[in-house]
């Protein structure tokens, strides 16, 4: 994979977690925190009422750096994977942070010994799968199909099992 791949792969993603997060201009308390734009954690006192695009498009993707970077640092085949199984573990960092997806230990040995089919059960295997709302089971499912078939599916859609 070359950079240019790489970078469209930045902006494809970007717009999947825009849709899936959606906007808001107003700090919102969400299951622990505090949050914003698209999904931002802000800290506790967060002292602006209000969250301009253009704010929440820059730490959207400051946050999707960190999240890769902490995935390359943590994931020893990190540079063996797809784009598109890495985009599937920055967009769960990013949801969950790093501590959290590491709880993911099944899901993390599978992508480590290359048993993507393995991985993307443990990712509908999961309490996040299993106790999430409607939308957020919907993400984690579009997660489990983009990682055990290596295609990215851009999330305008929702996926359903029968």
């Amino acid at each position: 994979m070359n950079q240019t791949q790489r970078d469209r792969m930045r902006v494809l993603l970007i717009e999947r977690i825009k849709r899936m997060e959606g906007f808001s201009d107003k700090p919102y308390y969400d299951v622990s925190q505090w949050t914003g734009g698209y999904g931002h954690k802000l800290p506790k006192l967060y002292p602006y009422p209000t969250i301009s695009v253009e704010t929440a498009e820059n730490w959207l993707r400051l946050d999707l750096w960190q999240s890769e970077y902490e995935c390359a640092r943590t994931i020893q085949v990190w540079k063996d994977l797809s784009l598109v199984r890495q985009a599937v573990l920055i967009e769960m960092c990013f949801n969950l942070g790093l501590p959290r997806l590491k709880k993911f230990k099944r899901m993390l040995a599978a992508v480590e010994n290359y048993q993507f089919k393995i991985a993307a059960v443990e990712i509908i295997d999961s309490k996040t799968y299993k106790n999430g709302a409607k939308g957020l089971k919907n993400r984690y499912l579009q997660l489990s199909i983009m990682m055990e078939s290596d295609i990215y599916i851009d999330g305008s859609v929702d996926v359903v099992l029968f």
